[in-house]
């Protein structure tokens, strides 16, 4: 009996211990997961891809805290204000992939205001 607790208590610690655990996401891994969205929001032909749907949802996964969220506001704001993108089509994302993002993707993100 008492090697049956054992086991189930080394158990239970082996359970705790692999238990994957939700991590921020860095920049770079906001970049690599967007890199879908690039054609759609910097032409003007063309739907949403399914692997930019994806990405999106991959970083909002990773975004759970306002700080969190206010990081990747602050990546997106930076990476959209190096390329050339239609505008209208980068607000549309969210909608097209039917999902609800915290903010808009646009040169004018107040990332501040994000919780």
């Amino acid at each position: 009996m008492a090697s049956m607790k054992f086991t189930c208590i080394i158990i239970m610690c082996f359970a705790v211990v692999s238990a994957p655990i939700a991590q921020a996401i860095s920049c770079g891994q906001v970049g690599n997961n967007l890199k879908p969205c690039l054609r759609y929001i910097m032409s003007f032909w063309g739907g949403v891809p399914g692997l930019c749907c994806d990405g999106v949802k991959t970083v909002m996964a990773h975004a759970r805290t306002t700080t969190d969220k206010r990081d990747t506001c602050y990546c997106l704001q930076s990476m959209v204000a190096k390329i050339g993108f239609v505008p209208w089509r980068a607000k549309s994302i969210p909608h097209e992939c039917g999902i609800i993002f915290p903010y808009e993707i646009s040169t004018s993100i107040n990332c501040v205001n994000i919780n």
